[in-house]
């Protein structure tokens, strides 16, 4: 077996090899290094040899922010959209839409460079994202800038449906069919049920209220 080579003192990147770990993980050779932003992580030894890690992760994080610094865009209302976008459909999923499968495709949640390649700017402060297809996922073939007020034309009350070969608003589907609009809103949003079930599915009906007859009192 050849002699296990010292690396104290060695510099890989921003890190510097302080020590051996003497409790390396999965049994991998590693090493205690320390980074130029101040954080100390242990390293296999072999990521250090072959350059792949060259930092406790701060040089991903310096360049994500000189690419949005180069664009000129980390503040404007774009990037907050995106970030909200990200974040809502798997950072922390949203009943409406990552806990419904609603999702961000890869290019997009991995670089807002390519969101802003996609979408373009806003056309104006009153646009944001929306969806063509409101059950499909946030991709550059479903989504659109639109302002609040054409958003609010497609939201659940207006939305047409297809039901058995005919097309008509949900609104009028709850009208037609004897259900409550509130119900199918609540299923379509927060329980993701789709149109369909949502439109067709019964409502349960709930217990008549128990009739409690006070016993006499006399003898």
């Amino acid at each position: 077996m050849p002699p296990k080579v010292d690396l104290t003192g060695v510099k890989f990147g921003r890190l510097t090899a302080i020590e051996r770990a003497t409790n390396p993980r999965r049994h991998v050779s590693e090493w205690v290094c320390r980074c130029e932003c101040g954080q100390t992580r242990n390293v296999p030894t072999d990521k250090l040899n072959n350059g792949n890690t060259k930092s406790c992760g701060c040089l991903q994080r310096d360049k994500a922010a000189a690419r949005l610094k180069t664009h000129g865009m980390s503040k404007r209302q774009e990037y907050n959209i995106w970030r909200s976008m990200r974040e809502r459909c798997r950072i922390r999923p949203h009943p409406r839409y990552g806990q419904r499968g609603i999702d961000v495709c890869d290019r997009w949640f991995n670089s807002f460079a390519a969101f802003m390649e996609d979408m373009g700017p806003r056309p104006t402060p009153k646009h944001t994202i929306e969806r063509i297809n409101g059950e499909g996922h946030y991709e550059p073939n479903n989504c659109k800038w639109a302002t609040w007020v054409e958003q609010n034309n497609n939201k659940t009350g207006i939305r047409k449906v297809t039901l058995n070969g005919e097309a008509d608003t949900i609104a009028n589907w709850c009208r037609r069919r004897g259900i409550n609009r509130d119900t199918v809103s609540n299923r379509i949003h927060n329980l993701g049920w789709s149109y369909e079930d949502a439109l067709t599915k019964p409502v349960k009906s709930r217990p008549a209220p128990c009739k409690y007859s006070r016993p006499s009192l006399a003898a």
